[in-house]
């Protein structure tokens, strides 16, 4: 069964495909959101999540029940501003969240630097800068710090300089396997998305592109193939339903022109997925064919 964390993740997931997508119902039931979650998800420990949801302002109660799963929600407005909020980091994954999310973006940037211009002594301070990362004062040096008893740095610190001043630091052979490990590829020339965290990737749609449109007929051929085949209607119960709506929902995502890489994968891939476990356990389905093109097609599109 699944964990807690990792049910309580899920659940979000599903919460937030329900809020961004334009075809959802005002409604939706916390068995409905059980479903989406996947079949290891073990019913207490979901209803648990629910009601930590609750309490934490991102649902209300439309009808009540003593089972949190029988209980139908709505999403509150709190929920859409911690959407707002999702989306905007996504947009500008420069911005850091963290003082953690500041220091694995200062790595892959000095790892960019001593690809670009060869290995040396380099102000930390000025990477940070000229790569454009907002960050607060004494994070720099708090990086340094880090990032030198780690071994991931042979420093050369010296007095004066400000909080952040003064940090020249020559990138070392653990130092760039950790950025690496974090998304850095010097390989990789496909511009600035290659040394941001692979977490925090930024997917580019252009809805213009042959790769584009293919990948959303084959999803959309995928969607309504699936939804018309009722043989496992039993079998599935109400994940049936509950993949039909995910499948809808992640064609609306694919509406924008920037997705999170993270939110992609979650939306988008991993229903997929899901149904090629339910495909390879029943290999009789019309569907399956359509499946494979559409999982190549959408992974292909976002360079997975």
């Amino acid at each position: 069964m699944a964990s807690y964390s990792n049910t309580k993740r899920a659940l979000l997931l599903n919460l937030y495909q329900w809020a961004i997508s334009p075809t959802s119902p005002s409604q939706i039931t916390g068995r409905e959101l059980i479903a989406l979650a996947g079949d290891d998800v073990s019913h207490p420990v979901a209803n648990a999540v629910l009601s930590e949801f609750r309490d934490e302002g991102f649902l209300d109660i439309e009808q009540g029940s003593p089972n949190e799963a029988d209980r139908r929600y709505s999403i509150t407005s709190g929920f859409l501003e911690f959407v707002e909020e999702v989306n905007a980091t996504d947009q500008n994954s420069k911005t850091p969240r963290t003082f953690t999310h500041f220091r694995e973006i200062l790595l892959i940037e000095l790892a960019r630097k001593d690809h670009d211009s060869g290995p040396g002594y380099y102000d930390l301070q000025d990477i940070a800068d000229e790569s454009g990362i907002k960050y607060k004062e004494g994070w720099v040096s708090k990086a340094a710090y880090f990032f030198r008893d780690h071994g991931f740095i042979n420093e050369a610190f010296s007095l004066g300089g400000g909080s952040d001043g003064n940090l020249d630091a020559s990138l070392t052979a653990e130092g760039l396997e950790e950025a690496e490990r974090l998304g850095f590829s010097s390989s990789d020339e496909s511009g600035d998305e290659r040394f941001i965290p692979a977490s925090d990737r930024v997917v580019s749609l252009d809805h213009n592109s042959t790769e584009y449109v293919e990948a959303i007929d084959k999803l959309e051929l995928l969607t309504r193939e699936f939804e018309a085949d009722e043989t496992l209607s039993n079998e599935l119960g109400p994940e049936r339903n509950g993949l039909v709506k995910v499948l809808k929902g992640a064609r609306d995502l694919l509406d924008d022109y920037q997705i999170g890489l993270q939110l992609y994968v979650g939306v988008v891939i991993r229903p997929l997925e899901r149904l090629k476990e339910i495909a390879a356990e029943h290999p009789a389905v019309t569907w399956g064919a359509f499946l494979v093109a559409a999982l190549d097609a959408l992974k292909s599109l976002a360079g997975i």
